[in-house]
């Protein structure tokens, strides 16, 4: 009862203090958001981003391994920034600078390396929530069959 009590009363702040409105974007627990709806017990946002570990194999094909799942997330529709142009147009409307645009980039960090095995950690940001599943199982489908294709292994 106490977390609904507390959303109520944050939705009551958020109406009355409006530190931000509907179209403004947000980064809530490290998801870009587009604020879509405020009500009296929660917000609605419109991205969010997804976080993959892949471990690959620790030999010369890493970095093809690295090029390669780059590439996957440029080219999936699904993957901001590609967007539709309606959402597209939102999205223009609120990212002016360059380095508010980059936020949304896919991203990979090598999160830890050893013998046998590199560790990477993969942000991306998808438009459509709804579809979340669907299109990390999308990825992980075209990842495997590019690492075959490129015999690169997995860790």
């Amino acid at each position: 009862m106490l977390p609904v009590l507390q959303n109520v009363f944050a939705g009551i702040v958020l109406s009355l203090e409006r530190p931000f409105r509907e179209g403004d974007i947000v980064e809530v627990d490290g998801a870009i958001c587009i604020v879509k709806d405020i009500m009296l017990n929660y917000s609605q946002g419109e991205f969010i981003r997804v976080d993959l570990d892949i471990n690959i194999k620790n030999d010369l094909n890493y970095q093809k391994a690295i090029e390669t799942i780059n590439k996957i997330l440029r080219d999936d529709p699904n993957i901001l920034p590609h967007v539709p142009k309606k959402e597209f147009n939102v999205i223009q409307k609120f990212f002016v600078m360059p380095k508010n645009i980059s936020v949304l980039e896919p991203k990979i960090f090598i999160r830890n390396v050893n013998k046998e095995k590199i560790s990477l950690q993969v942000w991306f940001w998808i438009w459509n929530i709804l579809r979340k599943e669907s299109i990390v199982s999308n990825f992980y489908e075209t990842l495997l069959l590019e690492f075959k294709n490129n015999k690169i292994s997995f860790g």
